[in-house]
């Protein structure tokens, strides 16, 4: 396909040069095509017109990034508050206050809902006792108290982005939201301490805290979570039958249940 030099002031002139695609390449030459003297070969030209085209396009971008900076530097405008608290749309006191009926109607309604389904599904099948205490620091490698720290730090930042949208305090979301995940674990560890088989864990309770202060601290340092935790978990199964059936006995024979062993 023939290639189309334009040049500025001059007559537009096709070079036949080989190419494998069938498509038009038009060049717009900022320059004096006298400048290039008529023997110099197609190659050389090229690089010629090619060269003086990037230096302009340098002084051209060179001048504009300078004037974007001049306007930038204007210091008799008012600079724009880019808060991730600050909505769009100032609610009004009458709105913050519905949205945060709503919010403690949902929290209240549903986590009463899920402590009453992890009651049924866990809990009432194992014998009841009075409230006692059980030290398990030594136990599980101390990976039961890392499970703990996820669950608290993970529901604290849902909750906290529920208040989030009701308009409040900045702090107050912080503390409300980021709290509530301390709060929600606590309360699963009183039923571990009415059943007989587990019992009230300091540790836990402490794990369950470091969760939650773990994002509280992040949020009023930064207004963001810059470390998180990850998790995943994934089935295995062993060669030995025995094994298979210990491991589904300690950490749960369907995935429903081994998911929520891991919290």
């Amino acid at each position: 396909m023939p290639l189309v030099i334009t040049p500025r002031g001059g007559k537009t002139s096709n070079l036949k040069l080989p190419t494998s695609k069938p498509h038009l390449l038009r060049i717009f030459v900022f320059m004096n095509p006298a400048s290039i003297p008529p023997s110099t070969s197609v190659a050389s030209q090229l690089i010629a017109i090619g060269s003086c085209t990037a230096s302009r396009l340098c002084i051209i971008f060179l001048i504009l990034f300078l004037s974007i900076r001049v306007k930038a530097q204007d210091t008799t405008r008012q600079p724009v508050n880019l808060s991730i608290d600050q909505p769009l749309t100032k609610l009004s006191d009458h709105q913050i206050k519905t949205r945060t009926r709503i919010i403690t109607a949902t929290n209240i309604v549903g986590y009463s809902a899920a402590m009453v389904g992890l009651y049924s599904a866990w809990y009432k099948n194992y014998p009841q006792t009075h409230m006692h205490s059980f030290n398990d620091i030594g136990e599980w490698k101390q990976i039961d108290k890392i499970g703990h720290a996820y669950s608290a730090y993970a529901e604290s930042k849902a909750s906290m982005e529920l208040w989030r949208w009701t308009g409040i305090d900045r702090k107050k979301r912080i503390w409300i939201g980021g709290m509530s995940g301390a709060f929600y674990q606590t309360v699963i560890e009183v039923l571990d301490g009415f059943s007989a088989e587990w019992g009230w864990s300091w540790g836990d309770f402490g794990a369950n805290f470091l969760g939650s202060g773990f994002l509280v601290a992040q949020e009023l340092a930064w207004d963001e979570q810059r470390i998180q935790f990850k998790y995943s978990f994934h089935r295995k199964s062993y060669g030995d039958p025995e094994l298979n059936k210990q491991s589904n006995k300690i950490f749960g024979a369907s995935t429903a249940e081994r998911f929520l062993k891991r919290l």
